[in-house]
């Protein structure tokens, strides 16, 4: 890539910090007309189960070629295009940890009532065919019952600076013991809408069977 437009890309994708300090300027100032998205991501998310119930959720988020290409840029240091040890705690440290101030971009609600999302735990890096994949679980503090409580959770950014779309092919897995009877569904959250109303997430709704 050119050194100039190395540079552009550079200033425009940095580090999740830096989008953040746009995100909440622009999320201020009100949307502008030609506003977009300038990250992209493509999320899959893995319920949790165990004996039943479920104790968490886990992403995994593939980047656009763009932002991969700078996080191997800013933290690859022995361009080995993967991430050790070291090279993955010190990109959580400076382009993910800043996300807890939009709860990592995940909403979860349980009996209808939002969970907060403070804490994520099982952090990785990974790289595949030169594009940069998180992955990070929220656990819950307790487990629940799938069966006699609605969990519904989104994965998006509310100032849409971030776009999360769910995998085309395969978006919501179960793992784990107990999801067997379980199934989702992914559709339009029109009762949350985000970025000044204009535009509307998706939402998964678990349901297992009670019998």
């Amino acid at each position: 890539m050119p050194s100039i437009m190395k540079h552009r890309f550079r200033r425009a994708y940095q580090s999740v910090a830096l989008t953040l300090a746009v995100v909440f300027a622009s999320a201020v100032a009100g949307p502008p007309a030609n506003a977009h998205p300038h990250v992209f991501i493509d999320n899959v998310s893995y319920v949790q189960f165990e004996n039943g119930k479920i104790t968490g959720l886990r992403f995994q988020w593939t980047f656009d070629d763009i932002f991969s290409f700078l996080l191997f840029e800013d933290f690859d240091k022995d361009k080995s295009k993967s991430f050790n040890k070291h090279e993955t705690a010190a990109l959580r440290a400076n382009a993910f940890e800043a996300l807890k101030e939009l709860q990592y971009f995940t909403h979860i609600r349980i009996g209808g009532k939002p969970l907060p999302v403070s804490s994520v735990t099982d952090f990785e890096a990974k790289a595949e065919n030169g594009r940069v994949s998180y992955f990070f679980t929220v656990p819950f503090d307790e487990p629940i019952d799938p069966r006699s409580i609605e969990l519904s959770f989104g994965v998006y950014d509310a100032t849409f600076f971030v776009s999360v779309v769910h995998n085309a092919n395969d978006p919501v897995r179960f793992i784990g013991d107990g999801g067997q009877a379980c199934h989702y569904m992914l559709g339009d959250d029109k009762e949350n809408p985000i970025y000044f109303g204009l535009v509307i997430p998706k939402k998964v709704d678990v349901m297992c069977a009670t019998s």
